[in-house]
Protein backbone atom coordinates (compact mmCIF):
# COMPACT_ATOMS: atom_id res chain seq x y z
CA UNK A 1 0.00 0.00 0.00
CA UNK A 2 2.84 2.15 0.69
CA UNK A 3 4.46 2.55 -2.42
CA UNK A 4 0.71 4.42 -3.81
CA UNK A 5 1.32 6.90 -1.23
CA UNK A 6 5.12 7.35 -1.37
CA UNK A 7 4.41 10.16 -4.62
CA UNK A 8 2.32 12.21 -2.90
CA UNK A 9 4.61 12.51 0.57
CA UNK A 10 7.47 12.95 -1.40
CA UNK A 11 5.98 16.16 -3.39
CA UNK A 12 5.17 17.63 -0.07
CA UNK A 13 7.98 17.01 1.84
CA UNK A 14 10.84 16.39 -0.48
CA UNK A 15 12.08 12.92 0.28
CA UNK A 16 15.92 12.45 0.35
CA UNK A 17 18.05 10.79 2.87
CA UNK A 18 16.42 10.35 5.99
CA UNK A 19 17.75 9.57 9.31
CA UNK A 20 17.26 6.11 11.01
CA UNK A 21 14.67 6.10 14.36
CA UNK A 22 16.58 6.16 17.70
CA UNK A 23 15.89 4.46 20.82
CA UNK A 24 14.96 7.64 22.42
CA UNK A 25 11.89 8.64 19.67
CA UNK A 26 11.10 4.81 20.40
CA UNK A 27 10.27 6.25 24.09
CA UNK A 28 8.53 9.80 22.76
CA UNK A 29 6.51 7.26 20.06
CA UNK A 30 5.42 4.89 22.53
CA UNK A 31 4.15 7.37 25.38
CA UNK A 32 2.14 9.25 22.02
CA UNK A 33 0.29 6.47 21.50
CA UNK A 34 -1.00 5.04 24.45
CA UNK A 35 -2.03 8.52 25.06
CA UNK A 36 -3.93 8.42 21.72
CA UNK A 37 -5.46 4.97 22.67
CA UNK A 38 -7.26 6.36 25.35
CA UNK A 39 -7.86 9.88 24.07
CA UNK A 40 -9.69 7.54 21.22
CA UNK A 41 -11.90 5.56 23.77
CA UNK A 42 -12.66 8.22 26.15
CA UNK A 43 -13.67 10.06 23.11
CA UNK A 44 -16.23 7.37 22.43
CA UNK A 45 -17.09 6.99 26.13
CA UNK A 46 -18.15 10.45 25.96
CA UNK A 47 -19.50 10.63 22.37
CA UNK A 48 -22.16 8.00 23.33
CA UNK A 49 -22.36 7.61 27.10
CA UNK A 50 -23.61 11.73 26.11
CA UNK A 51 -26.56 10.42 23.45
CA UNK A 52 -27.82 7.87 26.14
CA UNK A 53 -27.51 10.75 28.79
CA UNK A 54 -29.57 12.73 26.70
CA UNK A 55 -31.72 9.74 25.81
CA UNK A 56 -33.36 10.18 29.62
CA UNK A 57 -34.37 13.48 29.69
CA UNK A 58 -33.72 16.87 29.60
CA UNK A 59 -33.68 17.58 33.16
CA UNK A 60 -30.77 14.67 33.54
CA UNK A 61 -28.67 17.43 31.16
CA UNK A 62 -29.76 20.53 32.78
CA UNK A 63 -27.84 19.16 36.10
CA UNK A 64 -24.41 18.58 34.58
CA UNK A 65 -21.39 20.96 34.98
CA UNK A 66 -19.22 18.77 32.46
CA UNK A 67 -18.00 15.58 32.32
CA UNK A 68 -14.77 13.43 32.63
CA UNK A 69 -13.64 9.94 31.78
CA UNK A 70 -11.34 8.01 33.58
CA UNK A 71 -10.36 4.33 33.51
CA UNK A 72 -8.71 2.01 31.06
CA UNK A 73 -9.14 1.64 27.50
CA UNK A 74 -11.19 -1.30 27.55
CA UNK A 75 -13.58 -0.20 30.02
CA UNK A 76 -13.74 3.25 30.77
CA UNK A 77 -16.36 4.99 33.37
CA UNK A 78 -18.42 8.23 32.42
CA UNK A 79 -19.07 10.53 34.73
CA UNK A 80 -21.35 13.42 34.31
CA UNK A 81 -20.48 15.97 37.66
CA UNK A 82 -23.06 18.79 38.99
CA UNK A 83 -22.79 22.08 38.61
CA UNK A 84 -21.96 22.56 42.21
CA UNK A 85 -18.31 24.08 43.22
CA UNK A 86 -18.32 20.79 45.35
CA UNK A 87 -19.36 18.44 42.41
CA UNK A 88 -21.25 15.12 42.83
CA UNK A 89 -21.72 12.51 40.37
CA UNK A 90 -25.04 12.90 38.25
CA UNK A 91 -24.94 10.34 35.52
CA UNK A 92 -22.81 7.28 34.86
CA UNK A 93 -21.58 5.03 31.76
CA UNK A 94 -19.70 2.24 31.99
CA UNK A 95 -17.92 0.69 29.17
CA UNK A 96 -17.05 -2.89 27.99
CA UNK A 97 -14.81 -2.95 24.57
CA UNK A 98 -16.34 -0.30 23.30
CA UNK A 99 -19.58 -1.29 24.46
CA UNK A 100 -22.20 0.51 26.62
CA UNK A 101 -22.68 -2.13 29.19
CA UNK A 102 -24.71 0.52 32.33
CA UNK A 103 -25.80 4.00 31.67
CA UNK A 104 -27.70 5.36 34.63
CA UNK A 105 -28.27 8.11 36.97
CA UNK A 106 -26.08 8.47 39.90
CA UNK A 107 -27.18 7.41 43.67
CA UNK A 108 -27.00 9.81 46.48
CA UNK A 109 -24.12 7.46 47.94
CA UNK A 110 -21.77 7.14 44.96
CA UNK A 111 -20.17 10.68 46.14
CA UNK A 112 -17.39 8.97 46.66
CA UNK A 113 -16.98 8.31 43.20
CA UNK A 114 -15.32 11.94 43.06
CA UNK A 115 -12.06 10.86 44.00
CA UNK A 116 -9.52 13.51 44.93
CA UNK A 117 -7.80 12.07 41.70
CA UNK A 118 -10.76 12.44 39.62
CA UNK A 119 -11.42 15.50 41.34
CA UNK A 120 -8.03 16.80 39.79
CA UNK A 121 -9.19 16.44 36.45
CA UNK A 122 -12.34 18.22 36.96
CA UNK A 123 -10.87 21.02 38.29
CA UNK A 124 -7.53 20.45 35.24
CA UNK A 125 -10.46 20.87 32.90
CA UNK A 126 -11.79 24.34 34.59
CA UNK A 127 -7.67 25.61 34.33
CA UNK A 128 -7.37 24.68 30.77
CA UNK A 129 -10.42 26.13 29.22
CA UNK A 130 -9.18 29.78 31.35
CA UNK A 131 -6.00 29.36 29.45
CA UNK A 132 -7.17 28.39 26.14
CA UNK A 133 -9.62 31.37 26.70
CA UNK A 134 -6.39 34.05 27.35
CA UNK A 135 -4.50 32.44 24.77
CA UNK A 136 -6.43 33.11 22.20
CA UNK A 137 -6.30 30.25 19.80
CA UNK A 138 -6.65 30.23 16.49
CA UNK A 139 -9.85 28.19 15.73
CA UNK A 140 -10.89 26.07 12.55
CA UNK A 141 -14.43 25.40 13.49
CA UNK A 142 -17.55 27.41 14.32
CA UNK A 143 -18.56 24.15 16.06
CA UNK A 144 -17.56 23.92 19.98
CA UNK A 145 -14.12 22.17 21.21
CA UNK A 146 -14.44 18.76 21.82
CA UNK A 147 -12.32 18.13 25.17
CA UNK A 148 -10.00 15.19 26.39
CA UNK A 149 -8.48 14.99 29.90
CA UNK A 150 -6.03 12.46 30.99
CA UNK A 151 -4.80 11.42 34.01
CA UNK A 152 -1.62 11.97 34.86
CA UNK A 153 1.29 9.22 33.98
CA UNK A 154 3.33 9.44 36.88
CA UNK A 155 2.09 10.12 40.25
CA UNK A 156 2.51 14.18 40.77
CA UNK A 157 2.94 14.46 36.85
CA UNK A 158 0.73 16.83 35.11
CA UNK A 159 -2.90 16.13 33.53
CA UNK A 160 -3.23 17.11 29.98
CA UNK A 161 -6.11 18.13 28.72
CA UNK A 162 -7.42 18.24 24.87
CA UNK A 163 -9.49 20.72 23.24
CA UNK A 164 -9.74 19.21 19.60
CA UNK A 165 -11.25 20.41 16.50
CA UNK A 166 -14.98 18.30 16.19
CA UNK A 167 -15.35 16.64 13.20
CA UNK A 168 -18.49 17.57 11.44
CA UNK A 169 -18.35 15.70 8.54
CA UNK A 170 -17.39 11.93 7.58
CA UNK A 171 -16.02 12.72 4.19
CA UNK A 172 -12.81 15.43 5.95
CA UNK A 173 -11.02 15.01 9.30
CA UNK A 174 -9.11 18.20 10.62
CA UNK A 175 -5.79 17.54 11.66
CA UNK A 176 -5.94 21.30 12.52
CA UNK A 177 -6.47 23.32 15.17
CA UNK A 178 -6.19 20.43 18.37
CA UNK A 179 -4.39 21.84 21.00
CA UNK A 180 -3.24 20.04 24.75
CA UNK A 181 -2.74 22.27 27.90
CA UNK A 182 -0.63 20.62 30.31
CA UNK A 183 -1.97 20.89 34.07
CA UNK A 184 0.72 20.76 37.42
CA UNK A 185 -0.34 19.27 40.59
CA UNK A 186 -0.73 23.34 41.80
CA UNK A 187 -3.24 23.82 39.43
CA UNK A 188 -1.02 25.81 37.42
CA UNK A 189 -1.34 25.41 33.20
CA UNK A 190 1.61 25.17 31.30
CA UNK A 191 2.11 27.38 27.49
CA UNK A 192 -0.67 25.98 25.10
CA UNK A 193 0.49 23.90 22.83
CA UNK A 194 -0.52 23.51 19.13
CA UNK A 195 0.15 20.37 17.10
CA UNK A 196 -0.12 22.34 13.88
CA UNK A 197 0.72 26.05 12.43
CA UNK A 198 -2.43 26.32 10.10
CA UNK A 199 -6.43 24.90 10.01
CA UNK A 200 -5.79 21.54 7.97
CA UNK A 201 -7.87 19.07 7.10
CA UNK A 202 -7.76 15.48 5.07
CA UNK A 203 -10.34 14.20 2.63
CA UNK A 204 -10.86 10.44 4.34
CA UNK A 205 -12.01 9.02 0.97
CA UNK A 206 -11.01 8.93 -2.68
CA UNK A 207 -13.59 9.91 -5.56
CA UNK A 208 -13.78 6.04 -5.99
CA UNK A 209 -14.78 5.95 -2.15
CA UNK A 210 -11.63 3.61 -1.17
CA UNK A 211 -9.04 5.26 1.25
CA UNK A 212 -6.08 3.18 1.65
CA UNK A 213 -4.95 5.88 3.68
CA UNK A 214 -4.72 9.73 5.16
CA UNK A 215 -1.52 11.72 3.80
CA UNK A 216 -0.16 14.33 6.25
CA UNK A 217 3.50 16.22 6.72
CA UNK A 218 4.02 16.96 10.15
CA UNK A 219 6.76 20.27 10.94
CA UNK A 220 6.07 20.56 14.82
CA UNK A 221 7.83 17.39 15.82
CA UNK A 222 10.33 14.80 14.53
CA UNK A 223 7.80 11.58 14.79
CA UNK A 224 4.28 11.44 14.78
CA UNK A 225 2.17 12.91 18.36
CA UNK A 226 -0.91 11.00 19.95
CA UNK A 227 -3.00 13.41 17.11
CA UNK A 228 -1.91 10.75 14.13
CA UNK A 229 -2.40 7.97 16.59
CA UNK A 230 -5.98 9.36 17.12
CA UNK A 231 -6.82 10.52 13.80
CA UNK A 232 -5.83 7.29 12.87
CA UNK A 233 -7.86 5.15 15.36
CA UNK A 234 -11.13 7.80 13.95
CA UNK A 235 -10.32 7.20 10.76
CA UNK A 236 -9.85 3.65 10.52
CA UNK A 237 -7.23 3.96 8.36
CA UNK A 238 -3.57 4.60 8.29
CA UNK A 239 -1.94 7.90 8.40
CA UNK A 240 0.97 8.20 6.58
CA UNK A 241 2.96 11.36 8.44
CA UNK A 242 5.72 12.92 6.51
CA UNK A 243 8.24 14.63 9.37
CA UNK A 244 10.28 17.83 8.27
CA UNK A 245 13.29 15.69 8.79
CA UNK A 246 12.15 13.81 5.57
CA UNK A 247 11.02 10.64 7.11
CA UNK A 248 7.96 9.06 6.78
CA UNK A 249 5.98 7.05 9.23
CA UNK A 250 2.90 5.01 8.97
CA UNK A 251 0.16 4.81 12.04
CA UNK A 252 -2.10 2.32 11.65
CA UNK A 253 -5.04 1.76 13.90
CA UNK A 254 -5.41 -1.78 15.85
CA UNK A 255 -7.79 -2.80 18.63
CA UNK A 256 -5.14 -2.78 21.09
CA UNK A 257 -3.82 0.63 20.28
CA UNK A 258 -2.05 2.41 17.31
CA UNK A 259 0.98 1.59 16.12
CA UNK A 260 3.91 3.41 13.91
CA UNK A 261 6.62 2.36 12.12
CA UNK A 262 9.00 4.14 10.03
CA UNK A 263 8.71 3.40 6.18
CA UNK A 264 10.55 5.79 4.42
CA UNK A 265 13.23 3.29 2.40
CA UNK A 266 10.68 0.07 2.85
Amino acid sequence: MIRFLLPALALMSGIGPAAAQTPSEQVTIDAAMRRADLMYWYDQAAWHGTDDMLAKGKHVAERVGGWIVDGPADEPLLIFYSKDTDPVPVYLARFRNGKLVEGRLARAEETNLITPARKRLVDAVGVARDALRQANVARCSDKPFNSIVLPAEVEGGPVRVYFLTPQTSTDTLPFGGHYVIEVDSAGRSAPVRKFTNSCISVATKQPDGKSLGLVITHLLDPVPTEIHGFSAMAARVPVFVGTRDKRIWEVTPAATGPTVRLVQGD
